[in-house]
């Protein structure tokens, strides 16, 4: 199979295999030139799926950035690995009502030129269902963004934003735009530092959530707070298949509180709770420990 630095010559020479076959293509690129090259060309019109990875996390302009997603049949585009850098647009931003999947993940976007492209991109979009924006390692400042990219996703279905560092504020701020997401099924929070307090915010805004499926909140450091939380308004979500809560600071209570809410539901096949199961002294030395870290007074101060 073709390396990295000639993946692209190496598909052009398939090509008529490929556009005889299917709709879809998944192409690696080793710098901004040869991604470029396949972007002004007519070969990507011919798909309604495409998969883009910049090898080695090259930078790209935000012109680049917008050709990437002005495909006129596109309906499910992923980026992987890339960094956006602003700059002046020339190219005038599409509109994508055939758009219904779109994923930024492994990238960053490194100035507020990046970010506002970024957004108008989105808000293109008006059909979308599914959104991934996973490690992309969004902070406080990029709360905005958050903000504006859901605002009038009705149709949202799924959101995935693992790795992001949202806190307590970035999920009042997810929260918030959740609240007429009324088809969402797919929610994916794992590793974006909710605790017990993001958790509570969270299971909160889920309460109306009738068609949710999936809820990965993994890797938050959840206690048995959490657990109550979520587990009050998980009972009567009947299609909840799968929740994963891995890698949190749950008793052996906790875990048992999240089966008896789960275990009458019809489609439910997975709960996962790997790395929990802790004494009720360790996780208050693990709690305290955290607490002192970030500042916050412990209960008997």
């Amino acid at each position: 199979m073709a390396t990295a630095n000639n993946r692209y010559e190496y598909y052009k020479k398939i090509k008529p295999f490929i556009l005889a076959k299917q709709d879809a293509i998944s192409l690696s690129f080793a710098d901004e030139e040869e991604l470029k090259d396949f972007l002004s060309s007519s070969d990507s019109r011919q798909f309604r799926k495409i998969r883009l990875r910049c090898e080695l996390r090259f930078d790209v302009t935000s012109e680049t950035f917008v050709q990437m997603t002005n495909i006129p049949e596109l309906e499910d585009l992923d980026i992987i690995n890339c960094s956006v850098q602003g700059s002046q647009l020339q190219t005038e931003l599409r509109l994508h009502p055939k758009m219904k999947k779109f994923s930024f993940t492994h990238g960053k976007l490194e100035d507020s030129g990046a970010k506002d492209t970024f957004v108008q991109i989105l808000q293109n979009m008006p059909n979308l269902s599914v959104l991934k924006m996973s490690f992309m390692y969004l902070g406080v400042d990029d709360f905005g963004l958050i903000t504006d990219v859901l605002k009038d996703k009705v149709y949202l279905s799924e959101l995935h934003l693992r790795k992001n560092d949202l806190f307590m504020t970035g999920a009042q701020i997810v929260a918030e735009a959740l609240q007429d997401k009324i088809h969402l099924s797919v929610l994916d929070l794992s590793s974006t530092l909710l605790y017990e307090s993001g958790a509570r915010i969270i299971a909160g805004a889920l309460r109306d959530k009738m068609h949710l499926t999936v809820l990965d909140m993994s890797d938050n450091k959840l206690t048995d707070g959490a657990a109550i939380a979520l587990a009050d308004v998980l009972r009567d979500k009947v299609r909840l298949s799968a929740l994963s809560v891995a890698h949190g600071l749950m008793t052996q209570v906790g875990i048992d509180i999240l089966v008896a809410a789960l275990r009458d539901k019809p489609a439910w096949s997975k709960l996962d709770t790997t790395f929990n199961v802790l004494d009720d002294a360790t996780v208050s030395a693990i709690v305290a420990g955290f607490r002192d870290a970030v500042g916050v007074p412990r209960d008997d101060e």
